[in-house]
């Protein structure tokens, strides 16, 4: 039995790269709430999200013969979805250090799947015989957008307030987001 779309190979590489995007995109728009959350300030936060670089160096480092071993196939497919859950168990964090604590995680998965992701789009740029790189890391840039913009829209249903003050902020928002969409499919994405 095979799991997956029939696509061209390149497709399926530009398909993984937004979806890993995807899955880290929705955090950073969250940080301010976090931030309140833990009632911290921004060099405890900076501390915190160092724990996901911490993880994604070992896992660079390290992590290679590993998923050479399980196969990038299952990895990817177990990854992906590992790395939204972790992102989500983190960001209830109640302080700093627990947040470097789970972000440490995050780090390693964003790793692992980096690991992979790129060696397949090196593997089928010889494949097919042209150059894909540039466009899978647009497609990175797409997902991550992609994420903010969604994060954003869920952000301001969920703070909605009728003061006319936080009206006229709420209003460009939302301009700046229809401009950026109108963008994206005005460019064909």
């Amino acid at each position: 039995m095979k799991f997956g779309l029939n696509l061209p190979p390149q497709q399926k590489v530009y398909g993984g790269f937004f979806i890993y995007s995807f899955c880290m995109g929705s955090l950073p728009p969250r940080l301010p709430d976090l931030q309140r959350m833990m009632q911290i300030g921004e060099g405890a936060l900076g501390f915190g999200l160092i724990g996901a670089a911490a993880g994604l160096l070992v896992s660079l480092s390290f992590f290679g013969p590993i998923l050479e071993r399980i196969g990038y196939r299952r990895s990817i497919l177990t990854l992906i979805p590992l790395l939204s859950l972790l992102y989500a168990i983190a960001s209830l964090a109640g302080g700093p250090l627990v947040f470097f604590l789970l972000l440490f995680p995050v780090g390693l998965v964003m790793g692992g799947i980096e690991i992979i992701l790129n060696l397949e789009a090196d593997r089928t740029e010889q494949m097919i015989g042209h150059r894909i790189m540039n466009r899978a890391h647009a497609f990175w840039s797409f997902g991550f957008f992609s994420a903010g913009i969604i994060s954003v829209l869920v952000a301001r249903k969920s703070s909605c307030s009728t003061s006319q003050d936080s009206q006229e902020p709420m209003e460009a928002c939302d301009a700046i987001v229809l401009k950026s969409a109108s963008a994206f499919v005005e460019a064909g994405v």
